[in-house]
């Protein structure tokens, strides 16, 4: 049987690790609660931005009118952009996101494309360096709750490598925030501009239910009966606007990374926590049954000694 000091060290170690673990959790949901009201209050923004881009795209169609094409780039290269945490303790939200950008980056390398990976966050860097990919740019070291500070060089990097030619296609692979208890992998296309992926991150903004829940379509009716008068070019405007697009998209992408990230955290510290007093009960039981076989077998050894000596 299992000796009294090493159960009642083992329960003390337990009750330690219980402790920091529901004191994670604390500064988890409120770090949550603070990325989740940026994330949120993003939202809108993007929304908006996303929608006047499309709007411009569908009008330059109807006029025949391409602005689409991202000019001279390498033929067969493409760029993959993956957003992740710079710590561990956060359950599966690295591991989620990363099985789907490396299952996105063999699918590309099987057609015969060449990966180049950007990554956002040390734990991206770590696995792709296992992996002996090849890294084009890493970003790290950003803020709790990331600010258009932190997104700037992140932007601007893309914003360069589009004006260079560097990649015929940029796609992103983050999380999403849907709740606290829930989040999900979503791949954006950040390059080359097409009016169905942009309609495709404005779904995902928008919530399944409640007042905002049919904005999509309304938009849709909306832009297929107005008329609209650009001025000036449409390739000047698609130009500023492009720039901008890009900013808005990865600010809106790492929002909802962080918000999914910290909110991941809280859950596997309440689940930790929730083991760790589990864990205790079963020690304390433990440690209860050995102090009475100990007693017992005290016990009797006092009564065989009475016996011995004809007491």
């Amino acid at each position: 049987m299992t000796s009294q000091t090493h159960l009642k060290n083992k329960a003390r170690a337990v009750k330690n690790i219980g402790q920091i673990t529901k004191a994670m959790e604390m500064v988890s949901a409120a770090k949550m609660r603070k990325a989740q009201e940026s994330a949120l209050s993003a939202r809108p923004y993007a929304k908006h931005m996303l929608s006047l881009f499309s709007s411009l795209l569908l009008h330059m169609k109807k006029e025949g009118e391409l602005g689409l094409s991202l000019g001279k780039v390498r033929e067969g290269v493409v760029c993959l952009v993956v957003v992740t945490s710079n710590k561990g303790l956060c359950g599966s939200y690295n591991s989620g996101v990363m099985r789907a950008a490396l299952a996105w980056k063999e699918r590309k390398e099987q057609e015969g494309k060449r990966v180049e990976v950007v990554t956002v966050g040390k734990k991206a860097r770590d696995v792709f360096r296992k992996r002996e990919a090849h890294i084009a740019q890493e970003f790290l070291n950003f803020s709790e709750v990331a600010t258009i500070e932190d997104v700037s060089p992140v932007a601007n990097w893309i914003l360069q490598a589009k004006e260079k030619g560097l990649y015929e296609e940029m796609t992103c692979w983050s999380t999403t925030f849907i709740s606290a208890l829930e989040r999900k992998a979503t791949e954006v296309q950040i390059l080359p501009f097409s009016q169905e992926a942009i309609e495709r991150v404005v779904e995902g903004i928008i919530p399944k239910t409640g007042k905002y829940s049919t904005w999509v379509q309304e938009e849709r009716e909306e832009k297929e009966t107005s008329s609209v008068l650009l001025e000036p070019t449409p390739e000047e405007l698609l130009e500023k606007l492009s720039d901008m697009l890009v900013r808005s998209e990865m600010l809106h992408l790492i929002l909802e990374s962080n918000a999914a990230e910290h909110s991941s955290r809280m859950v596997a510290m309440k689940n930790a926590s929730d083991n760790a007093k589990d864990l205790m009960e079963t020690l304390t039981l433990q440690l209860n049954k050995a102090r009475q076989a100990n007693i017992t077998q005290e016990v009797a050894e006092i009564a065989a000694g009475k016996e011995a000596l004809g007491v």
